[in-house]
């Protein structure tokens, strides 16, 4: 599978956004055209943001921080190292 580069695809489909606003400011787009490339832009723009977007962080649920959480207090539980607050 070929390796693209994020920040090229995004400024490619900015560029095509730009492009089509251009053309259709200056009336050479029909309404049918602009209803189809307004949601096929949305529909790649979603799915840019999808599979190019950072995965959520987790939190170690051990029950070293279970048991704390029940205290009242927060442990938090990085590279192994364990902080109070």
């Amino acid at each position: 599978m070929a390796s693209l580069d994020k920040t090229s695809v995004r400024s490619q489909v900015e560029k095509v956004r730009k492009d089509f606003e251009q053309l259709r400011s200056d009336g050479k787009v029909s309404p049918e055209v602009q209803a189809i490339m307004s949601s096929m832009l949305m529909i790649v723009e979603l799915i840019l943001a999808i599979f190019w977007s950072e995965p959520p962080r987790r939190i170690a649920l051990t029950p070293a921080f279970l048991l704390a959480n029940r205290q009242g207090q927060f442990v938090a539980h990085r590279s192994g190292q364990q902080g109070q607050r």
